[in-house]
């Protein structure tokens, strides 16, 4: 039997079990709420965790700072809640590599290799059989404890500056009283910085550095193949006017309409010709690299990726190579007539407006994290470790937006 040491593996599991307990724990209790039109979740990524509100009616405020109170106190955190989360989670991590489809298990692969930081399904199921109740109280603990914990909000709708301040002073009092109480009453161990992981999301592999990955389905029903290919650039993608030059620009458009120039040629020859299965698919990508400071690199990337019964992946993988240098000297004979057109569509579709308030909120708060910090110290005069040492500064302490 192996035992697992749930001090020295990093949180994430115990986050996401957070996560779900919570969810099970305020289900009941928020029904009226959203009987009356208003939404709530939680989400957890590496950035830490996301309480998400959303409705048309003025008491929206109070139904987010009454789930913060919830989330910091340790009230929800009942066995019976518990034990319905890990038991969900066990399951779903046991029946993972039995149930998915050829194509999920090979994007599952893929992230594993490149997002290097966190557990596989194995290791989450070990961890996760091991958990304890007490585990997840001193998890949530540790978490509100952490003097360097940041809180960050986006209001957004139908909103005066003035209630968007002042719904941010009222959850940094949650904050700041739940820190100053779980320190009382809890003897919180100095590794308390650790309690949550930041980190690199995604690996950027160096140029000519390719990486095959082979595996074999343990799903006992699965009778397809799968590839996915991802061709990363090796320039850096564009982030934002202040942050990014114009032929940074210009080189993550060349590679957005390139995967949408590629897309139906594609699916034409490997599809449709060469019938290598039923799925065959072709997207540009976006992910992003960040340091152990807020510096952030975007990476711009081109994802081919097919089930077929027919053929055998490394058959599969070879056309895929074959298609895209054949289609190389088809994009050099290209008129430049037809890459216009194919240009003027891609600008409406990135122009075309965001119908969800809630999509819009998400969009710019993904850009408020990431690139905050380099936006406000870009033109700094100072060195680039001093710059560095400001950005991170500035990241550890409350921020509103």
């Amino acid at each position: 039997m192996k035992v697992i040491n749930l001090d020295t593996i990093p949180n994430s599991l115990q986050s996401e079990f957070l996560k779900s307990i919570f969810a099970d724990a305020l289900a009941i209790e928020t029904y009226d709420a959203y009987l009356a039109g208003l939404g709530w979740s939680l989400s957890k990524s590496s950035a830490g965790f996301t309480l998400t509100c959303h409705g048309y009616s003025d008491r929206l405020p109070d139904l987010a700072l009454k789930l913060l109170k919830e989330l910091t106190s340790p009230s929800f955190l009942e066995e019976r809640h518990f034990e319905t989360a890990k038991d969900k989670t066990i399951r779903g991590l046991s029946s993972f590599f039995e149930s998915r489809r050829a194509d999920s298990l090979a994007i599952y692969y893929r992230n594993l290799l490149l997002n290097y930081k966190g557990n596989g399904v194995e290791e989450n199921l070990e961890i996760a059989r091991a958990i304890t109740l007490r585990d997840i109280e001193k998890h949530h603990a540790m978490i509100w404890a952490d003097n360097d914990l940041s809180l960050e909000v986006l209001y957004t709708g139908n909103v005066s500056e003035k209630q968007a301040r002042s719904f941010f002073s009222d959850a940094t009092d949650v904050i700041d009283s739940t820190r100053a109480l779980v320190t009382q009453k809890e003897a919180v161990e100095d590794n308390i910085a650790d309690s949550w992981a930041s980190g690199p999301l995604e690996r950027r592999l160096p140029a000519g550095e390719d990486i095959e990955l082979h595996f074999e389905s343990k799903n006992p029903k699965e009778e397809n193949g799968a590839v996915v290919v991802t061709y990363q650039s090796q320039h850096e993608g564009f982030k934002g006017k202040s942050l990014s030059s114009k032929e940074t620009l210009e080189r993550s458009a060349c590679v957005r309409l390139i995967s949408k120039i590629i897309r139906e040629p594609c699916f034409n020859e490997l599809r449709t010709k060469q019938q290598l299965g039923y799925i065959v698919s072709s997207f540009y990508d976006m992910s992003y690299s960040t340091n152990e400071t807020p510096l952030t690199t975007s990476i711009d990337s081109l994802t081919v990726y097919v089930l077929s019964r027919k053929v055998e992946p490394k058959d599969v993988a070879a056309r895929i190579d074959d298609f895209l240098l054949n289609f190389r000297s088809k994009l050099e004979d290209m008129p430049s007539k037809e890459i216009q057109d194919y240009a003027e569509s891609l600008a409406k579709e990135l122009t075309k407006p965001i119908r969800k308030l809630g999509t819009e909120a998400s969009n710019q708060f993904g850009k408020i994290r990431r690139y905050a910090p380099e936006t406000l110290y870009a033109d700094n005069d100072s060195s680039l470790e001093d710059i560095l040492l400001i950005m991170l500064r500035w990241w550890l302490q409350h921020c509103t937006s």
